[in-house]
């Protein structure tokens, strides 16, 4: 961005519908930046919320557990993960439930 040129087109624009950013880096080019989506369903490999019993995010990472008591990490920068690890004591039981703390849930 420090390259930007002077002018009516030098500021950062976000286009919603596209997740893209840009701006004019000369006059004959535009850097076009994607926006890398931060919501759980865009990463890779991960199922819907529904299979979830929880989720932490950590400093650049999220952590999931689901209910096959797998333990996932992904990256938030890049949407990879990380590291999975079934755990072999079960932290959910089939018998046990989850309440839902809101309608969303």
């Amino acid at each position: 961005m420090k390259n930007a040129l002077v002018g009516k087109l030098t500021f950062l624009s976000y286009f919603r519908n596209d997740e893209r950013m840009a701006y004019m880096s000369d006059y004959e080019s535009v850097k076009i930046i994607p926006v890398l989506h931060r919501n759980s369903i865009s990463f890779f490999g991960i199922r819907k919320k529904e299979n979830y019993i929880l989720f932490k995010k950590h400093s650049d990472k999220l952590i999931a557990l689901d209910y096959d008591n797998v333990l996932s990490t992904y990256s938030i920068a890049t949407g990879k993960i990380l590291m999975r690890h079934k755990l072999s004591v079960p932290i959910i039981k089939p018998t046990q439930r989850i309440w839902a703390c809101d309608a969303a849930d």
